[in-house]
């Protein structure tokens, strides 16, 4: 059987471990218990005594490195002794903030479903982090979610949830009865795949959109993994074509928009061609704004125009020490994506 690769995933599972044995961990029992050989996670514990939390002017501090008990590896006893992630800020910024849950995102393309699963909840977790609202940064999306709590609750007990939910496209909100699936994280904004009794079959529901939830104390139905694991996708609209070269990197946030289809190879200078459909050329807009450089629109013309309206107006809000990052353009009136509820 091949051995797991060792990635940023099995790394933070490693420490996680750890932590939770202060006093030491057996080196063959850990390597069992991650499928791999005993060489292969003491390689695994040398790799992490490198690894350190670099300071805010971006240096490595030896005082904010890992280190363990050299003496108990000889032995084969695997013992942390400094976790500088233990006394790091635990707080970001929105930049960092919506950086941390997008680097998640691209790893849950490639993460098979227990893996799916632990990035799901520290992304869930990660969405009332931020040291500042979201609404503080130009186009950052959106405050804390009130309802992730609750939802969380009701997926770890397994029952049902009322939800008031309004569509991007009702004229009203209405309840709602679901059962919840998960939930996943998309830049700065949190969607929920639930099961919707009313229109029996699974819904994508964006949490900023639920105006009120209630417990029910109901045990939510038995459902597939299939429909678990879903994967989002927006409904589609009578929106423009867009020409996009998007970085891979940017992949995962333009991924609700192909509608299963397959992403092309990279072209020679590393971007992604794609044509999507989007709902509005305000999500263009914002999708290049937010992730600039990683997502260039370029093509139509006119939705090229409005990005460089958007930027110019951005430019201007920037020259200006009493102007209005927030009223720059047209880049923070349209959230995207949007799921197909």
């Amino acid at each position: 059987m091949a051995e797991p690769k060792i990635d940023a995933l099995l790394l933070a599972s490693v420490l996680d471990v750890l932590r939770g044995h202060p006093h030491g961990h057996d080196l063959a029992s850990l390597a069992e218990r991650f499928g791999m050989s005993t060489a292969r996670m003491r390689s695994v514990i040398e790799f992490l005594w490198t690894v350190g939390v670099r300071d805010e002017q971006g240096f490595d501090d030896p005082s904010s490195m890992f280190d363990f008990d050299a003496e108990a590896l000889d032995d084969d006893w695997v013992r942390l002794t400094h976790d500088p992630v233990r006394t790091a800020p635990t707080r970001f910024t929105s930049a960092e903030h919506a950086a941390v849950l997008t680097g998640l995102s691209v790893l849950r393309a490639s993460a098979n479903a227990e893996e799916a699963a632990r990035i799901d909840a520290l992304a869930a977790k990660l969405t009332g982090v931020t040291s500042e609202t979201h609404e503080s940064a130009p186009g950052a999306g959106r405050s804390v979610d009130r309802w992730l709590e609750p939802i969380r609750t009701a997926l770890e007990r397994g029952e049902q949830l009322r939800i008031h939910y309004r569509g991007e496209f009702a004229d009203a909100g209405r309840w709602r009865q679901v059962d919840p699936l998960r939930l996943e994280v998309r830049g700065a904004s949190t969607y929920l795949n639930a099961w919707c009794h009313e229109a029996r079959e699974p819904r994508w529901f964006r949490t900023d959109r639920i105006r009120d939830l209630e417990r029910t104390e109901l045990p939510a139905g038995t459902h597939t993994e299939s429909e678990r694991a879903r994967p989002l996708e927006v409904r589609k609209a009578s929106g423009p074509e867009v020409d996009l070269a998007v970085a891979p990197s940017a992949i995962a946030l333009i991924r609700p928009y192909l509608a299963g289809k397959p992403v092309p190879e990279p072209d020679a200078d590393g971007m992604v061609r794609i044509r999507v459909k989007l709902r509005a050329t305000g999500v263009a807009v914002r999708l290049a704004a937010e992730q600039a450089g990683a997502i260039i629109v370029e093509g139509p013309a006119e939705v090229r125009n409005e990005v460089a309206k958007w930027a110019e107006a951005a430019l201007a809000a920037l020259d200006d020490p009493a102007g209005d990052p927030e009223a720059a353009g047209s880049a923070s009136a349209e959230p995207a994506p949007n799921p197909s509820a």
